[in-house]
């Protein structure tokens, strides 16, 4: 679960989102995402309560990537096509409240901040995360993009620490640093270099 500045502002905690994709049938070059909701407390023997399907809002679900919430427990997921907001309560009927076309810039990630500004990784534009302010329709467009690799690497985890600094690991393995207040001219900071990353979190 990503932290910030305000975590109980963060997701319910009756409420674990999970996806799930299965492979392209021939000739569709994208999986098929599914959400998947299970009830806490979450066992090995624990089942979804919820799914909400495939084919929700006009775009479907292409691989859900980023998920997250807003301080008014909407969902956001982010995948190949497009970032898609759901309200509760979640099931097989639940369609976008928004659906904002991403014209295949892929979001591995996706976060929402204390301000509930919705920060999704750009795939067609390397190393960067557009940030999306409310509020967010199906019309909207990201208010900024943040560059936060300074050599473009495709940008794999985001994460805020607890004083809503925003974290960024690359393909490369670099960690970045991007501190508030954001902007389409916030510079990102190299701190640390591991081989490869895939995904990055902060503790409590």
């Amino acid at each position: 679960m990503a932290k910030n500045a305000t975590p109980s502002a963060r997701t319910p905690a009756c409420t674990l989102q999970i996806r799930r994709y299965r492979e392209a049938t021939q000739g569709d070059p994208h999986p098929v995402g599914f959400i998947d909701i299970y009830q806490s407390p979450v066992t090995a023997s624990a089942t979804p309560s919820a799914t909400i399907p495939n084919n929700a809002g006009p775009m479907g679900l292409v691989q859900p990537e980023g998920l997250d919430f807003d301080s008014n427990d909407n969902l956001y997921a982010s995948d190949y096509s497009a970032v898609n907001r759901f309200a509760p309560p979640f099931g097989t009927t639940s369609i976008p409240t928004a659906t904002v076309p991403r014209d295949n810039e892929d979001g591995y990630q996706l976060l929402v901040n204390s301000a509930d500004w919705v920060f999704v990784t750009n795939f067609s534009g390397r190393g960067t995360v557009d940030v999306f302010k409310q509020p967010f329709s199906s019309t909207s467009s990201p208010a900024f993009t943040v560059q936060v690799t300074n050599d473009r690497t495709i940008v794999r985890g985001l994460d805020f620490d607890g004083s809503g600094n925003l974290w960024a690991v690359d393909e490369r393995g670099g960690i970045w640093e991007v501190r508030p207040p954001f902007s389409g001219s916030s510079t990102a900071t190299l701190v640390l270099t591991v081989p490869g990353g895939y995904g990055i979190a902060f503790g409590p």
